[in-house]
């Protein structure tokens, strides 16, 4: 059977054989002949010498029989060897000889030299459909196989063949892939490439505040394995929009991804209104964005103007606010030793700007601190310690009892 690359040989022989000619500086066009080359397992015939972009041509049987154009280098005084079509050698009556000085006597123990192209190590894919392009110097049949997958398995690239350039699909994420390439005669080399496919857009979960007023704090979380750029858009079309690239190394595992927190300052925004949203971009180019909301903005921390507490049968906790928007006055007994200390509502509306409930405390020392939050999330603390006695005192002896005393 004629191989591949005679048939490659043959295509291109009229274009090369010009070529030659004026190269190789020949007498004339008559200074070249036929020849029938026979070979045994590993023998070469070296047809790069006749033109770079040919493979050397190596024996893979027992006896090989390979139709060759044999031409007279007057420059070296040496013969080179071209692929010819069989039917050239059958025609002339040819026998098969065997010759020398271009390489043909020797055994190929070389490998064949791959050149990967693509997939590039180190490179990120958007597509699981990747581009597999590669070059081998000789013939071969190249495989290749999952390192970190199924390792034992190697996959056909291509056999008996020089080149290859087709799109092959492979797993999300890291791939770590080993390459064969073996010449007829079984010399091989091995080369390995890592590169990562990112194929999955990027999904934004949930975002804060969702409704109400701004103070500044925002939060996003996300599920994506391989995040690049979290950004938070926000503004108006009055002022125009700013943006706030979010720091990876700040954010933290959640239930679907990571949760990330940024703050900005909106201070040209109080007692008006903002339009935010989050753009995430992964490290393969995909990009998504949240919905779009509009809020109030509030900047301004509550204000306790003073923290008082009055005693009748009760604790009376009396606070004085400055808070158009308040969300609600909590307080926790910083005294409390017995592990169930826990922040408790004082009251969520302010009537002429107080805040008054009734508590109930255990008799002994107390340090109380109130938080005051506004619909925005900023805030405000104070504290005040007191001393609750609820009981009456109790005489429960005198002595002498009976009989005369003394005056003690």
């Amino acid at each position: 059977m004629i191989k591949k690359e005679l048939l490659f040989g043959i295509a291109l022989f009229l274009v090369i054989l010009v070529t030659l000619v004026i190269s190789l500086n020949l007498a004339s066009a008559a200074e070249y002949d036929y020849e029938l080359v026979c070979r045994t397992m590993g023998q070469v015939i070296k047809f790069s010498e006749c033109n770079p972009g040919m493979a050397d041509n190596t024996c893979g049987g027992t006896k090989c029989q390979t139709c060759t154009i044999k031409i007279f280098n007057e420059t070296t005084g040496s013969y080179i060897y071209c692929p010819a079509s069989i039917n050239q050698c059958n025609a002339r009556g040819l026998s098969c000889s065997t010759i020398g000085g271009n390489g043909t006597t020797e055994l190929d123990t070389t490998p064949p030299n791959l050149t990967l192209i693509s997939p590039e190590e180190g490179k990120v894919y958007n597509s699981r459909s990747v581009l597999l392009d590669l070059k081998s110097n000789e013939i071969a049949d190249i495989y290749y196989k999952s390192i970190i997958d199924n390792g034992n398995t190697w996959s056909p690239v291509c056999v008996s063949c020089l080149s290859y350039n087709r799109t092959r699909s492979f797993t999300e994420g890291l791939n770590v892939l080993m390459f064969r390439a073996k010449d007829v005669v079984d010399n091989a080399n091995y080369y390995n490439v890592s590169f990562i496919v990112d194929s999955r857009l990027p999904r934004i979960t949930k975002t804060a505040p969702r409704s109400g007023y701004a103070s500044g704090l925002f939060e996003v979380e996300f599920d994506e394995a391989n995040p690049a750029k979290p950004e938070l858009i926000y503004g108006n079309d009055l002022t125009g929009f700013s943006s706030a690239l979010l720091n990876l190394s700040a954010c933290v595992p959640a239930a679907r991804g990571l949760s990330c927190q940024t703050y900005v300052n909106l201070s040209d925004y109080n007692e008006g209104e903002i339009e935010y949203y989050f753009s995430l971009t992964d490290i393969a180019g995909n990009s998504v964005k949240s919905r779009s909301t509009k809020l109030k903005v509030d900047t301004l921390a509550p204000k306790i103007n003073s923290l008082s507490y009055s005693f009748d049968r009760s604790i009376y906790l009396i606070l004085n606010i400055t808070e158009k928007n308040l969300e609600e006055v909590n307080y926790i007994d910083l005294s409390d030793t017995s592990g169930r200390a826990r922040w408790r509502k004082l009251c969520s509306r302010l009537t002429n700007g107080i805040c008054e409930s009734r508590v109930s405390f255990s008799d002994g020392p107390h340090e109380i601190e109130v938080l005051v939050l506004d619909e925005a999330g900023n805030n405000a603390t104070s504290t005040t310690s007191f001393f609750t006695d609820t009981r009456a005192p109790r005489i429960s002896r005198t002595y002498p009892s009976s009989g005369l005393t003394n005056g003690i």
